[in-house]
C-alpha cells in the first residue's frame, strides 16, 4: 500500500509536468517568427536572471524533509523551525512523515529522488541504507539530522544533531544526584531502555553507563524493546514489573521520548510509585508528568526547532557543493523544579512556529 502511495504521488507530479511541458510546447509552436524570436530572448534574459539569482527566489531549492514520526511533538516543531527557515531563505520545502517505519522513510527517499528533488533531509536508520546509496549514486545530496547513520556505504554532506551521548550522561547525573540524597538502602538497581536500530538511543545509553563509571553501588540492566513506540516500551516495563517485585528496581531511563512515556505509563498502571523515571524530550506528557506528584524526575529536552533550521542552512550549502560537517545542537534539563520556568520560555517560540506546524 505504501508504494502505491508513493506511485500516486509519483504519478501526480508527472501529470503536472506534463501539462507545463505541453503548455510551453504551445507557445513555440506559433507561426509567427516575431513572438518566437521575442520568447527566445525573454528565455534567455530569464536564464540568465535564474543563474544570477539561484537560491535567492521562493522554490529555486527544492528539499525533501522526511521525519521519522508527526505524531511526537519533538518533530512537530522540529520540521516547523525546517520550514520557516525555508521561508526565510526562499527555498521550497516539503514534509514527509514517516510514520515510525523505517521502510517507510526509505521509501520516501527513493521518491525523492525519483521526482529530482535538489537534496534530502533525513534521520539516520539501518533500513534507509539501500535507499540512502541510491541517492549517493543519482549525485542528490543527503543531510542527517536527529538520529544519526553511522554507515560507510552512505555519504552525507551534513549531520545535525544534539550530543546524544551527553543527554544519556545527564540523565544519568540526575539519578546520582538523587541518589546521593537517600539514605533508604545502600544499592540500586537502574533499568535503561535501548532501542539498538537507533544511533541516537544507542549513543544515549552509551553516555549514560558511563556516568555511573566506579559506583559499585549501582547494578546497570539493560532491556531492548521490539521498537520505540510507547505501546512496545509500555508492554515491555509491564512485563518486566510482573517479575520484578517492589522494591527490586529503582530507577528507569527511557532513551527516547516514547520510551519515557511507555515507561511512565507503565510504572503509573501498576502503582510502582518507588520507581523513578528519567527521560529524553519535552513531549507534553512527560512535562505533565514533571508538574504532578509521582515518579517522573527530569527529561533532557532537544531544541528541535534549532534542529530543523539548521537541516535546512546544511541542506542549502549542500546544493551549492558544501559540506556542512557535525553540527551540534544544545539541550537543556528540565526538572520538576524548572518545568514551569521552560513551558513559558518555549511558549513564545511555540507560538512563532504555530503557522507551520
Amino acid at each position: 500500500m505504501k508504494r502505491i502511495i508513493a506511485l500516486i504521488c509519483s504519478v501526480t507530479l508527472l501529470m503536472g509536468c506534463m501539462a507545463g511541458c505541453g503548455s510551453k510546447e504551445e507557445v513555440k509552436g506559433t507561426e509567427n517568427p516575431a513572438v518566437e524570436e521575442t520568447e527566445q530572448t525573454e528565455n534567455e534574459e530569464r536564464s540568465e536572471n535564474t543563474e544570477q539569482t539561484e537560491n535567492e527566489g521562493s522554490g529555486s531549492i527544492r528539499i525533501a524533509f522526511i521525519s521519522p514520526a508527526q505524531h511526537y511533538d519533538f518533530f512537530v516543531y522540529l520540521c516547523a523551525g525546517a520550514q520557516k527557515r525555508a521561508e526565510e531563505l526562499g527555498v521550497s520545502i516539503d514534509i514527509f512523515d514517516g510514520q515510525e517505519d523505517f521502510p517507510l522513510i526509505g521509501e520516501y527517499i527513493s521518491h525523492a529522488v525519483a521526482n529530482n528533488y535538489d537534496v534530502i533531509c533525513t534521520g539516520g536508520f539501518d533500513a534507509i541504507i539501500p535507499a540512502a546509496k541510491e541517492a549517493n549514486e543519482a549525485g542528490v545530496p543527503l543531510i542527517n539530522f536527529d538520529a544519526r547513520l553511522e554507515s560507510d556505504e552512505v555519504e552525507f554532506m551534513g549531520r545535525v544533531a544534539s550530543d546524544n551521548a551527553e543527554i544519556g550522561k545527564m540523565d544519568a547525573q540526575c539519578i546520582i544526584d538523587d541518589i546521593n540524597q537517600r539514605t533508604d538502602k545502600d544499592k540500586f538497581v537502574v533499568y535503561y531502555i535501548n532501542f539498538m536500530s537507533s544511533a541516537s538511543n544507542t549513543q544515549r545509553c552509551s553516555g549514560f553507563v558511563k556516568q555511573f563509571e566506579g559506583m559499585a553501588n549501582i547494578e546497570l540492566r539493560e532491556i531492548i524493546p521490539s521498537d520505540g513506540t510507547v505501546e512496545a516500551t509500555q508492554s515491555l516495563i509491564d512485563d518486566l514489573l510482573i517479575s520484578q517485585p517492589k522494591g527490586s528496581i529503582d530507577y528507569i531511563f527511557g532513551s527516547s521520548a516514547g520510551m519515557g512515556v511507555g515507561a511512565l505509563a507503565s510504572v503509573t498502571t501498576a502503582e510502582r510509585s518507588e520507581i523513578k523515571i528519567v527521560s529524553t524530550d519535552d513531549e507534553q506528557g512527560l512535562l505533565d508528568a514533571l508538574q504532578a506528584d509521582g515518579p517522573f524526575m527530569a527529561t533532557v529536552a532537544q531544541n528541535a526547532a534549532q534542529i530543523g533550521e539548521m537541516t535546512v542552512d546544511a541542506a542549502v550549502k549542500a546544493v551549492n557543493g558544501e559540506d556542512a560537517g557535525d553540527i551540534s545542537v544544545p539541550v537543556r534539563l528540565i526538572t520538576k523544579e524548572n518545568v514551569k520556568q521552560d513551558i513559558e520560555e518555549q511558549a513564545e517560540l511555540k507560538k512563532e512556529l504555530e503557522g507551520y506546524k
